[in-house]
């Protein structure tokens, strides 16, 4: 027994929290006179080695776990044959408490509790770890700043699958109240799937307020109930969906129950009517420029390949992707229209003679052959050949490069559709006749009275992709800044990349509202901002577990592989674009996309100023930076020493500024955005679809921030950090998809 005042190991006692079966507990200091818990195991089993390795092995398994509601074990220590885990300081108490208190909860309270622990449970699992005893008492439920946050404890008779050394063929360990039939019957044949089984049972003590089988004293009459009779009946007023999720995890038969503690976690968030994003919903087309997203935005789009174009030419295009034999449906706004073959793009020149009858309206409506539009055929009757795209001069003056914006090989045309349009019109009204590039040959189309199709082989992105998300070309481009660029970094080459396979990027940052919903995990940042601001304070590590998240909701492949390396975690990426799942995008992919085309510093425009000022106008038009980025909402930073006039600052909205020409939102400023790559210098030459990542060297994140000044915002600048870090940084995610 230990008093205030002693020491064990490092620490110092403060005082006795609590005394167990397994051991004691104490609060104690470290030497930097922060609180600790100290869980100890009790003197008298310490002689017990079997007892000793248990303990040993919680631990261990603790420590490995990284999750936000598992409780974390940051030393395991031994002082005179005594084995103590050192844990994080919680204040709040356990569930079995918190029922004994409130009896049953309330069934939002019951909801999220379960989303959060079948969560923890779920990452356990990946790593072969198996609870085994799972029951209130190791539910531990802290008082934070944001409310109340459940966090799994005690591991203590965890197992390892990969390893079964500590316990007997018939040792029961468990509470036999909580216990799934199969480990009663047999540890040996307790899967993850006893803890589904537990958890259920967890469910029905919350919604009932007593625990169950509470009737029968005996322990072994409780372990002949668990195997023997079906599980109680719960309350009247239990929602029938709820009566089904724990009737269907509580199932006698493993084989019957939900095979995964996530599979559990999204059946129950679907019926409780929350948004898991199981399958991921679409989110919304761009926000025009200056319009303020509500807090209704959906979440990450799932993508369907399987589409096809419908035209609409009523006077006013209009283009949907949409599935094969579904009814059309009309969308507003002039969208870029999707590819009809590799390196193509089409879209509709009306004109006046285009149709504009009811019947007409009504046979494109339809989807009938008369409206779907075709690229012309050459003679021999194949579609005209495409020409490669020429690569651009690695150095160009300030000159050339807003000339090259225009144009540059691999990059969307300058000539959009409004503009195309005009010129359409113009010459149809004056009977004139405009040039337009097919492939390699230049057709003349007479548009006196004609709709006009124009196809060209460019990189850039077409309208073939989900709500939400733009699909980029391969192109060639420049990456990196030019020499006479102001703020030019020493690390910023300028060489020219190409791409030479499509991919969808997303038109926003992850916003806070989509976070939650795919961690169950509440953002740590700016949360008064609300859902659809972006989610930022996440580390490189948070950003490609998202990515793996999301690809398992939306039935992808896991781009990445994280394993523990002792107190570290390393990612591979074994696929690289092969990879169909979504991911964070390459150092090349993100600026790419981010410059639109464009050579200059800020893709089609240039920069004036390098500090926090509103001044710059191109800058302060398109993102959320030091000079604009001040705020009213609770939470938000402390900017006033920064001198520029600013009392707090913070995010805003995403797409709360102008879009580029690609229709991305929030390539600068806002949120710095986490990609694959670590710090390497340039090349000189031109590479081909560069993705450089060296574990333990230094990660890199672009687009600058709300707090930073124009030079970070400038599309070529690189920051470094490490992968831990998380202050101003967010994600925006790709996905590599089929020509």
């Amino acid at each position: 027994m230990l008093h205030p005042g002693d020491r064990y190991g490092r620490y110092t006692i403060v005082r006795k929290l609590g005394e167990g079966g397994m051991g004691l507990v104490y609060e104690a200091r470290n030497h930097f006179g922060a609180a600790v818990v100290l869980k100890m195991l009790h003197p008298e089993l310490a002689g017990n080695a079997d007892v000793r390795e248990r303990f040993r092995r919680e631990g261990q398994i603790q420590y490995q776990l990284r999750h936000p509601n598992i409780v974390r074990v940051t030393d395991i220590l031994e002082e005179n044959e005594v084995p103590a885990l050192v844990v994080d300081f919680m204040k709040g108490r356990d569930l079995e408490r918190e029922l004994a208190t409130l009896g049953v909860l309330p069934l939002p309270e019951v909801v999220s509790i379960s989303m959060k622990m079948l969560d923890a449970l779920a990452a356990a699992h990946e790593k072969g770890f198996v609870h085994r005893d799972m029951k209130p008492a190791n539910i531990f439920l802290e008082e934070t700043d944001t409310g109340v946050e459940p966090r799994l404890m005690d591991f203590g008779i965890a197992k390892i699958e990969a390893t079964r050394g500590l316990t007997q063929v018939r040792d029961f360990v468990g509470t036999p109240n909580f216990s799934s039939p199969e480990q009663i019957q047999s540890t040996r044949d307790a899967d993850a799937r006893a803890d589904i089984y537990s958890y259920g049972m967890v469910i029905w003590q919350m919604l009932s307020g007593r625990e169950p089988y509470a009737e029968l004293k005996d322990p072994v009459q409780v372990m002949l109930a668990v195997v023997r009779q079906p599980v109680p009946a719960l309350p009247d007023g239990t929602p029938d969906w709820l009566r089904t999720i724990v009737a269907r995890a509580t199932e006698k038969d493993p084989a019957r129950r939900y095979q995964t503690a996530a599979e559990m976690r999204d059946a129950l968030a679907a019926h409780a009517g929350v948004k898991a994003a199981p399958s991921i919903a679409s989110r919304p087309a761009p926000t025009p420029a200056g319009e303020r997203l509500d807090d209704t935005m959906p979440t990450l789009a799932t993508v369907a390949p399987d589409l096809e174009l419908k035209l609409d030419f009523t006077g006013s295009p209009a283009a949907v992707a949409q599935p094969k034999g579904a009814a059309r449906t009309q969308l507003p706004g002039e969208l870029q229209f999707p590819a009809q073959a590799p390196g193509e793009r089409v879209a509709v020149l009306p004109s006046a003679a285009a149709p504009s009858s009811e019947r007409a309206r009504q046979a494109a409506l339809s989807g009938s052959a008369a409206s779907v539009q075709q690229p012309p055929l050459s003679s021999s009757g194949s579609r005209p050949a495409v020409r490669p795209a020429a690569p651009l001069e690695a150095e160009l003056s300030r000159g050339e490069a807003s000339r090259a914006t225009a144009r540059p090989s691999g990059a969307r045309s300058s000539a959009s559709v409004p503009a195309a349009r005009s010129q359409a019109q113009r010459g149809g009204a004056g009977g004139a006749s405009f040039a337009l590039r097919v492939g390699a040959a230049v057709v003349v189309l007479a548009a006196a009275g004609a709709a006009a199709l124009f196809f060209a082989k460019q990189g850039g992105p077409t309208a073939a992709s989900p709500a939400g998300w733009v699909r980029v070309e391969p192109g060639t481009f420049v990456m990196g800044s030019l020499s006479k660029e102001p703020g030019r970094g020493d690390q910023e080459q300028a060489h020219n990349v190409t791409i030479t396979y499509p991919f969808l990027v997303s038109a926003y940052e992850v916003t806070q509202k989509e976070w939650e919903e795919i961690t169950y995990r509440r953002p740590t940042a700016f949360t008064g901002c609300g859902p659809t601001c972006p989610v930022t304070d996440v580390s490189w590590f948070d950003a490609v577990e998202f990515a793996n998240r999301l690809s398992e909701r939306s039935k992808l492949e896991s781009c990445y592989e994280i394993k523990e390396s002792g107190t570290a975690k390393v990612v591979s990426w074994p696929r690289g674009t092969a990879c169909r799942g979504f991911r964070l995008p390459t150092e090349a992919e993100w600026e790419y996309a981010a410059r639109a085309g464009g050579a200059e510093a800020l893709g089609d425009g240039p920069i004036t100023s390098l500090e926090r000022q509103p001044a710059d106008p191109v800058l302060a038009e398109r993102a959320v930076f030091g000079g604009n980025s001040a705020v009213t909402y609770a939470g938000a930073e402390d900017c006033s020493k920064w001198g520029d006039g600013l009392t707090t600052c913070g995010v805003a909205p995403v797409g709360s500024k102008k879009a580029n020409r690609w229709g991305l939102f929030d390539v600068s400023g806002n949120a710095s955005e986490w990609v694959w790559d670590t710090l390497s210098n340039f090349p000189v030459n031109g590479v081909v679809d560069p993705a450089q990542h060296t574990a333990g060297q230094t990660n890199l994140v672009r687009g600058g921030s709300w707090m930073s000044a124009g030079r970070d915002c400038r599309l070529a600048a690189r920051e470094q950090t490490q992968p831990v870090a998380r202050k101003t940084f967010g994600i925006r995610l790709v996905r590599s998809i089929d020509p």
